[in-house]
């Protein structure tokens, strides 16, 4: 039925009116994919320190203040993620799925030091990415659909909170247990949460 209805489209309009209409089909495909593995990044946190730490202690200590914490709706996982495009090396993440969002967080070894940091995405449900691939409509239109609350962007800046007090409070452990001064703590560096 649908090679006869494209059949009699080709007849009436040429062979060109297939074409674009397949081209039409290629370009919401990648642009499906586009979205749905583009993950907007709403802050990132780094800090070097001197000294030597295991990656593994790390993140076990830091779930552990997560869990007494007692917040719900928490889900944690290791994530091997490419250190370049080329992808030969990996670095391992542990990554903390809370709501609709996800924080990647690293530490590991960096030269002589150890190296830690986060990243805080949005993680968009796979309805909004299939809106959004909409051409022309499909920004604003999901937007409009799946926008969030006040309450819900406050939920994440202060899951965002716990955390970096979490790993700020872990730093100061772990650098009075090697026996060396607490460095400065930075501020994380924020994008627009309400721009998706």
């Amino acid at each position: 039925m649908y090679l006869q209805s494209m059949y009699g489209i080709e007849r009436l309009f040429g062979g060109s009116f297939v074409l674009l209409f397949y081209a039409f089909i290629i370009y919401l495909i990648v642009r499906f994919f586009i979205f749905f593995n583009g993950l907007q990044i709403l802050s990132h946190w780094t800090l070097l320190l001197d000294m030597q730490f295991s990656t593994k202690e790390f993140f076990e200590r830091l779930k552990q203040r997560l869990v007494d914490s007692d917040v719900k709706n928490i889900s944690y996982s290791n994530l091997n993620l490419n250190e370049s495009i080329i992808g030969l090396s990996k670095r391992t993440y542990l990554t903390i799925n809370y709501k609709d969002y996800v924080f990647y967080v690293c530490g590991a070894p960096f030269g002589k030091h150890f190296f830690t940091s986060y990243w805080t995405h949005f993680k968009p449900s796979f309805m909004e990415v299939l809106v959004r691939t909409i051409p022309f409509i499909g920004q604003r239109l999901a937007d409009l659909m799946f926008s969030h609350t006040y309450f819900e962007h406050d939920q994440c800046a202060s899951f965002r909170t716990l955390l970096h007090h979490h790993i700020t409070e872990l730093i100061k452990e772990m650098t009075t247990e090697k026996g060396i001064p607490m460095p400065e703590i930075p501020k994380p560096v924020m994008s627009d949460v309400f721009k998706r």
